[in-house]
C-alpha cells in the first residue's frame, strides 16, 4: 500500500512568518528614521523602495498560496486515483501523476524561495542605508560627536530608564577655556581644529556605553548611564589632565599653545528631569569657570 503524506500549506506558512518578520523590522526602522531630518525627497525615495519590496513579498506569498492550493487539489485527485486503481496501469498512471506534480511543486518552491531571498537581501540593504542616513543626522558635522538634538532625546530616554530601575545617571558638561581668544588670535579654522581635537579626546576617554555630544558652541556633554558622580568625576579628571598635559603647536606660531577646559559633573536624583540634571551640571561648570578654570567641580547628589 502506498501512502502519501503532504502538508501543502506548511511552506506558505513559514514563508509568511519570515516575510512578516522582515516587513515588521522594516516598518520599525522606517518609523524610527522618520524622527531624523531626512529631506522629503530622500525620504520619499527610500520609502518608495521599501514599499516596492514589501509589495513584492506580498505578491509572492499570494501567488505561492494559490499554487499550493492547486497542488493540494492535485494530491487529493492523485490519492483518489490510487484508491480506485484496479489495474497495474491505473496504479502506475496515478503514481506518475503524483510524482510529476510533486516535481513541479519542488521547482516552483525553489523559485519562490529564491525570490524571497532576493527580497530579503534588498530589504537588508535598505535597512542599512536608512541606518546610515539616520546616523548622519545624529552627528555634529564638524566634530563627529552627537548633536544637541540627539543628546536631548538620549538623555530623556536614559533618565526615564534610570528612574524605573532606581539607578544613577551622571552628566559631564565641559567647556573650552578662553575659546573666544583662540578664535580671535588664530582664526576660526584653528578654532575648528581645536574643537575637533577636544571632541575626539573626549570620545577616547569616555567609555563605550557613554554618549559624547556637542552641547553648543565650545561646550560638550557626556551622558554616563548607571554611573555615580564619583566615577564620572574620575573620567572628567582624566579628560582635563590629558588636555592640560599637552601643548599644541599651531601653524605659523613659534610657541606651542596651552589649551585647557573646565568641567561640571552632576548625578541624577530620583525622578529627575533632563532640565534639572542639566541645570545642576551647568551650575558646577559655572563654579569651575568662576574658580579659575581648568578644573572639575562635582555637584552633590
Amino acid at each position: 500500500m502506498i501512502q502519501i503524506v503532504h502538508e501543502p500549506f506548511a511552506l506558505t506558512r513559514n514563508l509568511a512568518v519570515i516575510a512578516l518578520t522582515l516587513i515588521g523590522a522594516t516598518i520599525v526602522v522606517t518609523e524610527k528614521s522618520n524622527a531624523s531630518r531626512f529631506t522629503p525627497a530622500k525620504l520619499a525615495i527610500v520609502k518608495g523602495r521599501l514599499d516596492d519590496e514589501i509589495s513584492a513579498i506580498i505578491d509572492l506569498l499570494q501567488g505561492y498560496a494559490e499554487r499550493n492550493q492547486k497542488f493540494a487539489d492535485s494530491v487529493l485527485r492523485g490519492s483518489d486515483e490510487l484508491a480506485k486503481a484496479s489495474t497495474p496501469d491505473r496504479l502506475r498512471s496515478a503514481i506518475e501523476f503524483l510524482i510529476s506534480e510533486n516535481q513541479k511543486m519542488l521547482k516552483e518552491t525553489e523559485a519562490y524561495q529564491a525570490s524571497l531571498r532576493n527580497s530579503r537581501d534588498q530589504i537588508s540593504k535598505l535597512r542599512f542605508e536608512l541606518a546610515e542616513k539616520q546616523a548622519e543626522t545624529q552627528k555634529d558635522t564638524l566634530t563627529s560627536a552627537y548633536n544637541r538634538r540627539y543628546f536631548d532625546a538620549k538623555l530623556t530616554n536614559i533618565l526615564a530608564d534610570a528612574n524605573r530601575r532606581a539607578s544613577a545617571v551622571s552628566l559631564i558638561l565641559a567647556d573650552l577655556d578662553h575659546f573666544k581668544s583662540i578664535n580671535d588670535e588664530h582664526g576660526h579654522l584653528v578654532g575648528d581644529e581645536v574643537l575637533k581635537m577636544f571632541a575626539d579626546q573626549m570620545q577616547k576617554h569616555a567609555r563605550a556605553e557613554d554618549t559624547v555630544a556637542r552641547f553648543g558652541g565650545e561646550e560638550f556633554a557626556v551622558i554616563l548611564p548607571h554611573t555615580s558622580v564619583e566615577t564620572a568625576v574620575a573620567i572628567a579628571e582624566k579628560m582635563r589632565r590629558w588636555l592640560h598635559g599637552n601643548n599644541w603647536k599651531i601653524a605659523g606660531k613659534p610657541q606651542a599653545q596651552k589649551i585647557t577646559a573646565s568641567f561640571g559633573v552632576a548625578q541624577s536624583r530620583p525622578n529627575d528631569t533632563p532640565a534639572e540634571l542639566i541645570s545642576r551640571a551647568d551650575s558646577c561648570l559655572y563654579a569651575s569657570k568662576s574658580s579659575g578654570r581648568n578644573r572639575v567641580t562635582p555637584g552633590g547628589v
